[in-house]
Formats: structure tokens, sequence, C-alpha cells
């Protein structure tokens, strides 16, 4: 019994420790991170803090208040066990500290991910890069986007961003103050700074941009970043919904750009990791939808012959437009547009290069397909087949054409028409099995 209390109280201590005694600010309607980043990370990480200013413990979104600790902040460091919430009810000042070096593209060589203000501490002071506050008879006077840590002698309890400093007072942006995330301002000397942990940001690996083009439940889904030089592997991480909301629903470990998947109807986030062998880059997180839709395949013909356009049903569409540009979608208008189409339908097109693409309406909501790029070759006199070469099947086709053996599509008519002179006839077969042999 003893020691179970003696574990309890340490775990309240901790908490109380961390919570300190932080000004408060109104609650922003949403706590997205914003801030898009600028490539110097000392004023990224700053930037990315302030856009969580408001920030609730007690659920993902950060507008409902609560005790327990429960952050999405935590949630993306990860559970530990032993805490309430599922694990994820710890201390989250130096997760919040973490999260926003990820979402900054500062990694964990320079900013540790971890929940735990001594672990943060002990970092810098590995890394020989830990100042001493002037409270503990330090000179350093911090800047923005250095991580301030609060305690007792060498015991930190808490920690923050510095946000900046005028020589005399220290302005910071913390988790876990009064339950949410907040600001700061406090003297130099204050005895309750312990010291200051200066990243050495030089070292900073930059973080790949992600773009996401969304398909259809029936068609890909594209992924596309820009490359990185000294990149071991990319690692793209798909979310129904909200990232690090459960499980990701879909991830493709060492990734190439672009990369492609079909996934159903819904609201997704994305993000890519690129990994310059420990220290991990995140990219922007991607919020795309992905609508209910069809997949369309074309059967070229050629400029006698009718081109056929196929695609599969979706769940409760009610019409299917095939909208057919000549070279180049939506560029001019339409070439050709089949109007409450149903699959499969076909047109007889000129020669030349063409995009098509069946829209599925669902109501007044329309989901547009693939797109489709195809080439119409000019007809060759004497092809009935239609595979693009003159061979016996040809002659055969016509042969019994003429002896009332089989019949001729329209197509099939004008181009067995070999002589063109508007009739088909056995001037033609003849003409035909010239070409055959000679």
């Amino acid at each position: 019994m003893k020691k179970k209390l003696s574990r309890w109280t340490a775990v309240f201590t901790v908490m109380l420790l961390c919570m300190g005694l932080c000004s408060g600010l109104p609650v922003s309607a949403a706590y997205e991170n914003t801030h898009r980043n600028s490539g110097n990370p000392r004023v990224d990480i700053v930037e990315v803090a302030k856009t969580q200013i408001g920030y609730l413990e007690g659920s993902l979104e950060g507008t409902v208040k609560g005790n327990n600790n429960y952050t999405k902040y935590n949630v993306w460091n990860g559970r530990i066990s032993g805490y309430g919430s599922d694990g994820y009810g710890y201390p989250w000042c130096h997760t919040f500290v973490s999260w926003c070096a990820n979402q900054a593209g500062i990694g964990t060589g320079v900013i540790p991910r971890t929940a735990g203000t001594g672990t943060g501490r002990s970092f810098f002071v590995r890394q020989g890069t830990y100042q001493q506050s002037a409270a503990n008879g330090g000179s350093y006077v911090p800047q923005a986007g250095d991580i301030i840590y609060y305690g007792s002698g060498s015991s930190p309890s808490h920690v923050g961003i510095v946000s900046g400093c005028n020589g005399s007072t220290v302005y910071a942006i913390e988790g876990n103050c009064s339950d949410m995330v907040t600001t700061r301002a406090i003297g130099l000397s204050d005895g309750y700074i312990i010291g200051y942990g200066v990243p050495n940001y030089k070292s900073v690996h930059p973080a790949p941009s992600l773009g996401v083009t969304p398909g259809n439940s029936s068609t890909e889904t594209v992924f596309s970043w820009n490359a990185l030089d000294g990149v071991t592997r990319y690692d793209l991480k798909v979310w129904k919904n909200q990232v690090w909301d459960g499980d990701a629903y879909w991830v493709a470990w060492g990734a190439s750009s672009p990369c492609s998947t079909v996934l159903p109807e819904g609201t997704y986030q994305a993000y890519v990791d690129a990994c310059f062998g420990d220290d991990v880059q995140m990219s922007n997180v991607v919020e795309f939808t992905v609508k209910k839709g069809c997949r369309l395949e074309v059967q070229a013909g050629n400029s006698l012959t009718g081109t056929a356009f196929l695609w599969n049903t979706a769940d409760d569409a009610t019409r299917y437009d095939v909208k057919v540009w000549k070279d180049k979608i939506w560029e001019g208008d339409a070439y050709w547009i089949e109007w409450g189409a149903s699959s499969p339908c076909s047109a007889v097109l000129p020669e030349g290069t063409y995009q098509a693409y069946v829209d599925a309406c669902f109501g007044d909501d329309v989901a547009m397909s693939n797109v489709v790029t195809f080439y119409v070759a000019a007809a060759l006199p004497g092809d009935l087949d239609g595979d693009g070469v003159l061979t016996v099947t040809d002659a055969v086709l016509l042969q019994r054409y003429l002896l009332g053996a089989d019949t001729l599509t329209q197509g099939q008519w004008q181009i067995a028409d070999c002589n063109a002179d508007g009739v088909v006839n056995g001037f033609d077969l003849a003409l035909l099995r010239q070409k055959l042999v000679g």
C-alpha cells in the first residue's frame, strides 16, 4: 500500500510541477497548425507554437476543457503505461515542445521527442548546448526558438518555447499551463528559470513538401513530394479523418514520388516523413476528400470506327455524362459530350489526340473520373478488323460480305470501299488482294 501511495504521490507531484503559474488567453476556434514553414527553424517553431495558443487539454480538438492531460500532443507522442486516458494522460509540457518542433520540420537530433523535462534538459547537456540561467550563475540571453526549462537547481519541472527576450524579460509559449497552451512573461533573473536548451539549428535537415491529387472511390489518389539530398527513405502515412487519431489507414514504407492508391469515399489527412538516418523530417499535413465515383476506360477506334467508353457503376449515381476534348481537357469547348450516357457508349472521332472523363452525378453533386488520353488513328482502307495492318483476315471478311455470309458495320463498310467510289464490290476485294501481295 505504501509503495502504491508513493507512486501516485510522485505522479501527482510531477503534474503539479509541470503546470506552473501562467497567464491565460481566450480560446481560439481551431488549433490546426496553419503556419507555412519558412526554412528558418527558430522562426518556424515559434510561429507553430503561436497557432496553438488557447488549446485546452481534455480533447483532441482542444476546445473542451478537462483536467486529464489528454491532448493531441500526447496522442502524437504515444502511450506511456501507467497513466490514465488510455496511456495518454501524462504531463504534456515537453510533448508540446516536441510536437511544435516536428511541425516546424526540426528533427529529433535537434530537439528531442520526449515527454520528460529531465530527459529534454539532459539531451542539451549531452550536446553541450545547455546554458545556465542567470539565477544559476549564467550570463546567456535567450533567443526566440530556444527551449526554456523551469524548476529548482538542475531538476526541471516545466518547459516552454522562448518567443522573445528584451534583455530583462523572457517571453515564452508553453503547454500544460493551467491545463492549456498559453504565454508567459518572466524576468530574466527569476529563480524559477533554471536554464535553456539551445538547439543546434544549423544541423536541421529540410522537410519535404507534400501535394495530393485526390482520386475517387474507383481511381487512384496520387501523392507527390520534392526530393531532398541525403534522404535514406520516405514513408507516406494516410489517416482517415485526422492524423494520429487511431492507427494510420494506409502507410507506404520506403515510398517513391509519385505514389498512388485507391481509397474509399471519405475525408483523409496525410503527410510524408523524410528519413535522414535516425533524423526524421515530417512534411506539411494535407487534408483531402475522396468522393464516390467511377473509373473510365477507353478503347480507341479509328477515324471510321467507333471509340468505346466504358466505366464501372457507382452506388447512388443518378446520371453519367461522358465528356471528350480534342487535345486537352478544358481547353476550349468539349469536342463531344454524351449526356445521360450508359456504359459502354461509343462515338466515331476523326484522327487526333483526345482526353476524356466521365462525370458521375449524385443529385447536385458531381464526381469526376480519371482522365484518359487516347489517340484515334486515321482509318486504313481495307483494314476491316481494325488492327492497323492489312492481312488475309481483312480479305476474308470482305469476301464473306460480298457472298452474303456476313454483314459489315457502317464504319467497316466505309473502310471496305478501297477505291473510294461509294460502292463496295469485287473491285474493292481485288484492290485489297493486290495490296496484300504487293
